[in-house]
């Protein structure tokens, strides 16, 4: 660079050139002969290249795709646990065993009636302050065979303090899911809570209905029974049981069955499984044997329950046999009844307190003109003028207002024939009660008394003219009336001896016989 200073070169002038010429040919001729030996191991890298390439992607791709299904298979079971526990409206509880650190969600403190800050800093303790006393002791009991692997995991119920102070009833379920290298000592477990209080207060409410179900059906004479349908046994309690045959005692369904009337048998079968197939209540009767041998009748009415984890049968039975047997001697007398209205010359009929017929014998056509099929379910008011029907609907009211000692309704009217015409009836009657003591009907016979008006209206015209020709009598008559062993009374005189004695006839009537044998009386009427 000396020169360059001597000079007015400016760095970056050109003012000359060197050329240099190498001859090529040899080392060509060398490159071409060697070729091949120089090109193949590019080549074979080349191919070693694109295989590791194509193994590698393919890895990579089967592993991603297999990565991207864990992560489905992940989110899909988390979803489902997700569901089930919106479904059973569980808490999440994550107890560490050895460093007695516990964790819970949120809805395990709700269902205290907490929040979850509300129970911060949690731990096993925040539990074991929660947990009634007396169930505190049986669930350590069943940690205790957990933690022993005498089972897999664990279902218990207990109380535990709501906040507000009350005992409230939740069922725990929980699982160890990690244990010591060695295998012998739990580390870790997780499970869930649920309330189950309302299922208890009801369960409770049961147990007590039937609890005084039971005594009530001790006091009168009855039995009790609970039916469980998973090993087919009842227990049974109750006055009944004494009469009853000795088997009837045990619990075994079958034995009850047994002593049933053969004829009832199959029905009761029958009804039973039914009950129990749908789950409906019942009530039936059938005849069963008794300590003597003999059937008596009973009455069985049954109440389905059904759990989430049972069903049963709750049940009352009555003895009826004198129901029976007077529901019999009533059916037979309701027959005789019947037999004696159906040959009767008078109408014997029935109504609802409505006054609606519901039987009427077959002298309803001779007395009405109307058939039984056009009478039937007819309201009886139609029977009567509509001047009578107000005077009917009054004693009805009146009768049953005075109660079951009313001596029944009994009075003279006219019935409207079918064909318009009239015909003069006496009607007597008698209101119907039910055991509860409400009015249900009336019962009442109708008589046809046509002919004894004509001759009641024939013998006030002979006593019409009889009073006219005894009370024109130009001479005195009187009328005694003779009983024996007694004077004989007079009963009616004419005016013919008011004007001879010139007493009134008031004074007259009632005086003895002997009252014309005095003197004075003699010469008055001699007179």
């Amino acid at each position: 660079m000396e020169c360059h200073s001597h000079t007015t070169y400016k760095v970056g002038d050109i003012k000359g050139a060197v050329s240099v010429s190498i001859p090529m040919e040899p080392l060509w001729d060398k490159t071409e002969k060697n070729f091949f030996a120089i090109i193949l191991p590019f080549i074979i890298v080349l191919i070693l290249g694109y295989i590791s390439i194509h193994f590698l992607e393919k890895r990579f791709i089967t592993k991603l795709k297999k990565s991207r299904r864990d992560e489905k298979k992940v989110f899909e079971q988390d979803e489902k646990y997700k569901l089930v526990l919106d479904a059973t409206n569980a808490g999440v509880w994550d107890w560490e065993i050895e460093n007695k650190k516990a964790t819970y969600d949120e809805r395990w403190a709700d269902i205290c009636g907490y929040t979850l800050d509300e129970l911060q800093p949690t731990s096993v303790e925040t539990w074991n302050n929660m947990c009634h006393p007396e169930d505190l002791i049986a669930l350590d009991s069943e940690l205790e065979k957990l933690f022993a692997k005498e089972m897999e995991y664990y279902v218990f119920e207990i109380r535990m303090k709501h906040k507000s102070g009350k005992w409230i009833w939740v069922q725990i379920r929980g699982k160890v899911i990690e244990w010591s290298k060695d295998d012998s000592k739990a580390i870790r477990m997780v499970g869930i809570t649920i309330d189950i209080n309302d299922k208890k207060l009801a369960e409770a409410k049961i147990i007590e209905n039937a609890h005084k179900y039971r005594i009530l059906a001790e006091q009168k004479g009855q039995l009790v029974y609970e039916y469980n349908e998973t090993n087919n046994t009842s227990i049974r309690t109750g006055e009944l049981l004494e009469i009853l045959q000795p088997k009837c005692q045990n619990s075994n369904l079958d034995d009850w069955v047994n002593q049933i009337h053969p004829e009832d048998r199959d029905s009761f079968v029958e009804q039973l499984n039914e009950a129990k197939s749908i789950g409906r209540d019942y009530k039936f009767e059938y005849r069963i044997q008794d300590h003597l041998g003999n059937y008596i009748c009973i009455e069985d009415q049954v109440k389905f329950i059904k759990g989430d984890t049972f069903s049963k049968l709750f049940g009352l039975i009555k003895n009826i046999t004198e129901q029976k047997l007077a529901s019999e001697k009533l059916s037979e007398s309701e027959k005789k009844y019947r037999l004696l209205a159906e040959n009767s010359i008078d109408l014997v009929w029935e109504t609802d307190i409505e006054l609606n017929i519901k039987y009427a014998s077959p002298e309803v056509t001779t007395i009405t003109g109307y058939s039984l099929n056009e009478i039937i379910n007819v309201n009886g008011k139609i029977l009567f003028p509509p001047d009578k029907v107000f005077e009917i609907e009054k004693m009805l009211t009146e009768a049953i207002a005075f109660g079951r000692e009313h001596k029944g309704l009994s009075f003279e009217s006219v019935y409207l024939k079918k064909d318009g015409s009239q015909i003069p009836v006496e009607i007597s009657g008698k209101i119907i009660w039910d055991e509860k003591n409400n009015p249900i009907g009336v019962n009442g016979r109708t008589k046809d008394i046509s002919e004894r008006k004509t001759i009641e209206q024939a013998l006030k015209e002979s006593e019409s003219r009889f009073r006219t020709t005894f009370d024109q009598a130009y001479d005195p008559i009187f009328i005694a009336e003779v009983i024996e062993n007694q004077v004989p009374q007079i009963i009616d005189i004419n005016e013919a001896v008011t004007t001879v004695l010139g007493h009134s006839r008031e004074y007259t009537i009632g005086k003895p016989m002997k009252y014309f044998h005095q003197k004075e009386i003699k010469e008055k009427i001699l007179k």
